[in-house]
């Protein structure tokens, strides 16, 4: 899987999840987004799109996106023997 699908996924989770905390249905937030239903029905279920348009949805359960790069941890290096 690529990146993008991965961070598409965790993207839709995270406002599918907050949807439902706010007891709001699909149709609803797609119409807060200004989005169509199966837009909307195609990104919950992994679709991609431009960010944009995740911007609208976590507008529509009142979130904001906020993404954090940080390094990726090394794995240790073993030790060199001596010759």
């Amino acid at each position: 899987m690529r990146h993008c699908d991965t961070l598409s996924l965790k993207l839709a989770d995270a406002i599918d999840q907050r949807r439902r905390e706010i007891n709001q249905t699909q149709l609803r937030v797609s119409k807060a987004a200004g989005m169509t239903p199966s837009m909307v029905s195609r990104l919950m279920d992994g679709g991609t799109a431009r960010t944009a348009s995740y911007a609208r949805l976590a507008d529509a359960v009142d979130c904001d996106i906020l993404i954090t790069l940080r390094p990726r941890q090394k794995a240790p290096e073993s030790p060199q023997r001596p010759m």
